[in-house]
């Protein structure tokens, strides 16, 4: 079978490229298959995500290039080598991801096809696609291994809600964030089939299903239709890296007459050097003018910025550039939720007490038994550990020094009390420097607040617009936000 394969992959709005993509050359690694095609999308930030979609690509290559040698005696079945192929990608990328706490959160999605004698076989973890057009309609042949996508499976929210949630790039199963995975693995018959489609949630993301089926049927190639696929999630605002591979059985577009969404050429993005028309040069005065008043914004964002992080008393943002923060996106009807079987979330132990939830952040913050509080994310790996300095006396903590006047750090046998806010942001009680000690989200020290007023601070509540709640000596006490910003 002659296969017409077309591929692309794009930085999108990133600084690099955590998708990977590999078409296997069938002959000469002298397969028993017509086409090999495999794609992941990495995640873990930084070059971990490209780290961890490498690697996947690279191990499912190797194993399917193993298992499917026509020199082997045996013939292997194509879905359990698709199995065995994105269990050992899995294996391969939690490994990595155990080298160091640099590396911890390391993973991938990843989707392969596999096209043997009339038949097409999927393999897939996460929230990469593949798709088919079988009697000139487009089908999503993969489940997305995602929240909103089960919430969606399940009736509770729509898929509208879904392309909109804030938790639409939470990943309920991908290729090595745990030591074992169960990857799924189908076969559909080619009969019918004129085009498969495997692609990174940068495409189906800003492109929706009709427009992907228009290209695949109006495009004349299939690497005009991965251009043009490409090329449309960048018109549609797509951040995200975009990865298309696009197989077809035929020259020509499926539907002759159909008729493909205008979408610039691809190189109008990708060469600077690209010829335009010559601009009328604007007035050396009114060009002076827009400078300074670049200038002056520019200035204030970064005055604003600094006031805010300096302490604890803040303002609002000039209201000319003040933009209101886009609702939460909630699940109304709590009331008829049912609930599965408890699972582990955490494996480290952790100590009865304080336990808070970010909306903002989507973490779920704790103090272990060592007394580090630790924000973890959804799969429960820790995203940061928060590096707590406070000091306490011999006396408080019950443990005599080592010498006369040094504090102990942190005594396992004092209870910890914290809180977040809204904005993930973290308070921690000081008892012993009579204070609320406050940091970023990202676990930045910002500084503490009424050092020096309060007595022996414990619970800790924070509000919707700042305001501090704190039990001292046995009182409530409530600390406002200040009106104007420290400076």
């Amino acid at each position: 079978m002659n296969l017409l394969i077309g591929a692309k992959t794009d930085l999108g709005k990133r600084s690099n490229n955590e998708d990977f993509y590999a078409v296997l050359d069938v002959k000469q690694s002298h397969l028993r298959a017509d086409g090999v095609m495999i794609v992941a999308d990495g995640m873990g930030g930084r070059n971990f995500g490209e780290t961890a979609s490498t690697a996947a690509v690279e191990a499912v290559a190797e194993t399917l290039v193993d298992l499917l040698d026509a020199h082997r005696d045996d013939e292997i079945d194509v879905q359990d080598a698709l199995d065995s192929a994105l269990r050992k990608a899995n294996a391969k990328v939690y490994e990595l991801s155990r080298e160091g706490e640099h590396s911890e959160g390391m993973g991938t999605t990843c989707v392969t096809a596999v096209i043997k004698d009339g038949q097409l076989y999927i393999g897939h973890a996460g929230d990469s696609r593949a798709y088919i057009i079988r009697n000139q309609k487009i089908e999503q042949v993969t489940d997305d291994h995602s929240y909103v996508a089960e919430q969606v499976r399940a009736g509770v929210i729509t898929e509208e809600s879904a392309r909109k949630s804030r938790f639409r790039n939470v990943i309920t199963r991908a290729v090595g964030i745990e030591p074992a995975i169960t990857p799924d693995v189908a076969r559909y018959p080619l009969s019918g089939i004129d085009a498969v489609l495997i692609c990174t949630d940068g495409l189906t993301g800003p492109v929706r299903d009709p427009d992907i089926e228009r290209i695949l049927l109006a495009a004349p190639s299939a690497q005009i239709a991965a251009d043009k696929l490409v090329a449309m999630a960048k018109n549609n605002g797509g951040s995200d890296n975009i990865t298309a591979v696009v197989v077809r059985f035929s020259e020509g577009p499926i539907v002759p007459d159909a008729a493909m969404p205008e979408v610039e050429d691809q190189n109008d993005f990708l060469n600077p050097k690209k010829w335009r028309a010559p601009r009328t040069p604007r007035p050396a005065g009114q060009s002076v003018l827009v400078g300074l008043l670049l200038l002056f914004i520019a200035s204030t964002i970064y005055l604003t910025s600094i006031a805010m992080d300096a302490g604890y008393e803040w303002q609002a943002a000039w209201p000319p550039l003040a933009k209101p923060l886009p609702p939460p996106v909630r699940l109304h009807d709590f009331q008829h939720l049912t609930y599965k079987a408890p699972e582990t979330f955490y494996e480290t132990a952790v100590r009865g007490g304080p336990l808070t939830y970010s909306d903002a952040e989507n973490t779920v913050s704790a103090v272990t038994q060592a007394g580090d509080i630790v924000a973890l994310a959804p799969d429960g790996k820790t995203n940061y550990k928060f590096p707590l300095d406070m000091t306490t006396s011999s006396e408080e903590s019950g443990v005599a020094p080592k010498k006369p006047g040094v504090a102990l750090k942190k005594p396992i046998e004092l209870n910890v009390h914290f809180a977040t806010d809204s904005q993930g942001n973290l308070y921690v009680a000081d008892a012993a420097g009579k204070s609320i000690v406050k940091y970023k989200a990202s676990g930045d020290k910002i500084g503490p607040i009424a050092k020096g007023h309060l007595n022996s601070p414990e619970s800790i509540a924070v509000s919707a617009d700042g305001t501090v709640y704190v039990v001292d000596g046995g009182h409530l006490m409530a600390i406002h936000p200040a009106a104007k910003a420290a400076h």
